[in-house]
């Protein structure tokens, strides 16, 4: 039977410096996000990058299936995008209404 210190190490994330980003760290930088992303184009993976070097902390992805160069600041990246409603690419019934112009 385990000792409850092997327990309670067993719970433990993988990456004990991992941490979420809280939503207001995000909405202070969304005007940068959204030129980056939207305005620019660049990928989400870019934006955090860019955004890393100008301090915006990137912790690595804990999901073991996760892709090597993914990180959890991506993941978190693409929900706040959700979250705002901000996407690159139009839905069919978008692009159906600003043809119909």
């Amino acid at each position: 039977m385990a000792d409850a210190s092997q327990t309670h190490q067993a719970k433990q994330p993988s990456n004990p410096r991992a941490r979420r980003i809280r939503n207001k760290e995000w909405e202070a930088l969304r005007p940068e996000i959204e030129k980056l992303y939207l305005e620019q184009g660049n990928s989400r993976k870019a934006v955090v990058e860019r955004l890393s070097q100008n301090g915006f902390p990137v912790t690595p992805c804990q999901s073991q299936l996760a892709h090597a160069h993914r990180t959890e600041s991506e993941k978190q990246l693409k929900q706040i995008l959700q979250k705002w409603g901000s996407k690159k690419n139009l839905s069919s019934t978008d692009m159906q209404k600003m043809l119909a112009f």
